[in-house]
């Protein structure tokens, strides 16, 4: 019992059943009783406890300290609902989240300390696996036992979920509709691939908004949709789709990605994480990145490795409709029709390059599987996924076999894609 039985009554009423005076508070409350926050889960534990020793001023503890520690907790909810991790590891997030908390004589820097500890041990879904799943997955399936899709698209037109009397009449839009007879206004924009378009894009965050008239525009050409969206309330989630004149793979792509940017600064890492590559992009925001050598540093080793490999990524996927290479922040991205379909990440201080590749282990033969591994940390696609992790200071990480081995993996990638879009 690390704090009185009568405060968790006391304390648990007001968090649960939006009894607290503090608006601030009170708003965060209602975010965490949407995503049914329990006794029995750790993130909710520890809300009652910094409660506990917020009101009884422990260590001074502040009002910002606690606002803060349950911003993270709601971040740490939201991102893992979202990567598919909400189950996991709730034993070992215990222990870490509640380490020394009770002994602490300066309870702030531990409760950083502890969720700093999250990040590192990857109990934490940090911004490339948090961005990837908001792009790439079937957001408007996932987790509905806590309406989570609802909630993310709420949260980002920053609607007052407390408050709003309006809330119950808002329904989720499919911009692109989900009949799968599309009228032939929807073929001709999609092209004639439109079937497999619509597979792929359908239910992606790219894809979604908020209405308070579903059924009156649901199947309408984008076009006719558009007079809607211009006159509608919602403001932020239709802003981009506005400024459009087709609805298309590439326009949801991009809403996908200015979404999901969105979503990393409103349930962003805690800042105290002594990580540096992330508290460098907390400074500094988006680092300018425009050709391969800007991943390296000084390296020369890591480029001549980096070169390599783009190249026969690049040689592999080249030929594929709609194809681009994509410089982010921290990241090389591959795609076509903005379908994510491998990534680099270089990492300097270790001289080391993770190549992700969207297909099944399963699908490698015996000897490329031996080169590459199977990835769950990540989740960058979920099941579908394989790793290699490159030494650039080691010549026998990149010889003659294990560059046959990446070329015919790029292959299976192509096939994979190919396959699911007929």
């Amino acid at each position: 019992d690390i704090y009185p039985e009568n405060s968790l009554s006391e304390h648990g009423s007001s968090a649960k059943l939006g009894q607290e005076d503090d608006r601030e508070l009170s708003l965060i409350f209602a975010d965490m009783r949407w995503l049914k926050g329990s006794d029995r889960n750790p993130f909710y534990s520890l809300v009652l406890y910094l409660y506990y020793s917020y009101e009884t001023n422990r260590e001074n503890f502040s009002r910002n300290k606690f606002i803060q520690a349950c911003r993270n907790v709601v971040s740490f909810i939201v991102r893992r609902a979202v990567c598919s991790r909400e189950g996991r590891d709730l034993n070992k997030l215990r222990g870490v989240l509640f380490t020394d908390l009770s002994t602490a004589t300066n309870l702030s820097e531990q409760i950083d300390i502890n969720f700093s500890r999250a990040v590192l041990e990857d109990t934490f879904p940090k911004d490339l696996e948090f961005e990837h799943a908001l792009k790439t997955t079937d957001l408007y399936k996932l987790n509905r036992s806590l309406d989570l899709c609802r909630f993310v698209l709420t949260r980002l037109e920053g609607l007052n979920i407390k408050n709003s009397s309006d809330m119950s009449r808002m329904t989720i839009e499919h911009i692109l509709p989900q009949n799968e007879n599309l009228n032939e206004a929807w073929q001709k924009e999609l092209g004639r691939e439109w079937k497999g378009i619509q597979s792929l894009w359908l239910h992606r965050l790219g894809n979604l908004s908020l209405t308070f008239d579903n059924s009156g525009i649901s199947d309408k050409p984008f076009i006719d949709k558009l007079e809607y969206y211009r006159k509608s309330d919602i403001n932020y989630l239709n802003e981009y789709v506005v400024t459009c004149s087709h609805w298309t793979s590439e326009e949801i792509y991009t809403r996908g990605e200015i979404l999901a940017e969105k979503c990393i600064e409103l349930w962003p890492l805690p800042d105290t994480v002594p990580l540096e590559k992330i508290a460098k992009a907390k400074k500094g925001g988006k680092r300018k990145t425009s050709s391969l050598a800007d991943y390296c540093g000084t390296s020369q080793s890591l480029l001549t490795v980096l070169k390599i490999v783009d190249q026969y990524i690049q040689r592999g996927l080249g030929d594929l409709a709609g194809y681009k290479r994509l410089f982010k922040r921290d990241f090389i991205e591959y795609c076509a029709y903005s379908h994510s379909l491998a990534i680099i990440q270089p990492d300097i201080n270790n001289q080391t390059l993770k190549v992700w590749l969207h297909c099944n282990y399963n699908d490698l033969s015996t000897d490329k599987s031996s080169v590459f591994s199977r990835s769950h940390s990540w989740g960058i696609w979920h099941a579908e996924e394989v790793c290699w992790e490159i030494d650039c200071e080691s010549e026998s990480d990149l010889n003659a076999m294990v560059v046959i081995s990446l070329s015919d993996a790029v292959d299976v990638v192509k096939r994979r894609f190919r396959n699911k879009l007929i």
